[in-house]
């Protein structure tokens, strides 16, 4: 017990020793890390919450009676599942052919590939001359050709600044943008919600279209009655899947709370940032004064 309270002492007295020469590198590290955190452009979150639409399911389910006609006929019968339409939901706003489609549509490889800071007195996204001469409307970084980065390089970019999560409980979905630009923020995420709307929309009517002229076909050649209301039967849903996807703009998700724009930044935490460099500084100062002192004892012996 004695020589491990004279372990502390001797453990305490050299920390105390050494006092300068740890505090001395740990607010140098604090310092670094302090300018560090000011290089970091300020980045503003905007969110929106969505739930499935009443439209995108409320399409009238078919009779299981007629499922062994339907069958016959080799014909799918649709069932609504909201939670395969917003698991294909997601998976379409994830995907690189959704993605692509809208970073050219929305024309964001400028404001996501070129961003400098946020001018505070205009609210404007100051853009690197370095990179996109916004006067002649060019790319003259070396990274990329006249053309500009890669549609590639500015959806891995975009990633970056995209946050999709669904509560499992509620079934509720957050899709969050994080950039240097308050105002892009929502935007991005406002012109998310309608694109995904409108590409399931314009999917949905144009398999509704194939879909009845089929029908009306069949119709027009079976003489079984039990067939015929089938076809009748699965028309009626198509009808109404055209008619529900053409009078609503949240065809498959309903935004319960809109994107607004943020007025405090998202991030950097500079003063997290600075903490916990001076932390980190702290303990390799610590680490380097026992080292040495282990080495020198060993070195005497």
């Amino acid at each position: 017990m004695q020589n491990k309270d004279t372990d502390i002492r001797e453990l305490m007295s050299l920390i105390w020793l050494n006092k300068i020469k740890i505090l001395s590198f740990a607010f140098i590290i604090f310092i670094i890390s302090f300018i560090y955190s000011h290089t970091l452009v300020d980045k503003y979150k905007s969110e929106a919450i969505l739930m499935i639409s009443d439209q995108s399911d409320s399409s009238s389910q078919i009779p299981s009676s007629y499922s062994s006609f339907a069958n016959i006929a080799g014909i799918s019968i649709p069932q609504s599942n909201s939670e395969n339409k917003i698991n294909l939901g997601l998976e379409v706003m994830l995907s690189r052919e959704f993605l692509y489609r809208f970073i050219k549509n929305r024309n964001l490889a400028v404001p996501i590939m070129a961003a400098q800071e946020l001018n505070e007195d205009n609210g404007k996204l100051i853009i690197d001359q370095s990179i996109y001469d916004t006067n002649k409307n060019i790319w003259v970084s070396n990274k990329y050709d006249t053309n500009g980065p890669s549609i590639h390089e500015v959806y891995e970019e975009f990633l970056t600044y995209l946050a999709i999560e669904k509560n499992k409980l509620t079934g509720f979905i957050s899709i969050s943008i994080t950039s240097p630009s308050p105002v892009n923020s929502r935007d991005w995420v406002t012109f998310l919600v309608e694109d995904i709307n409108s590409v399931t929309k314009n999917k949905d009517l144009n398999d509704s279209n194939k879909a009845l002229a089929y029908l009306n076909e069949q119709v027009s050649k079976t003489s079984l009655t039990e067939l015929r209301e089938v076809f009748y039967s699965i028309i009626e849903s198509e009808l109404r899947t055209k008619m529900l996807a053409s009078i609503s703009d949240e065809y498959l998700f309903s935004v319960i709370d809109k994107p607004i724009i943020a007025e405090e930044k998202e991030s950097p935490n500079r003063i997290f940032i600075s903490i916990v460099g001076f932390l980190i500084g702290l303990i390799l100062s610590l680490t380097y004064v026992l080292i040495s002192a282990f080495i020198r004892e060993e070195k005497i012996k």
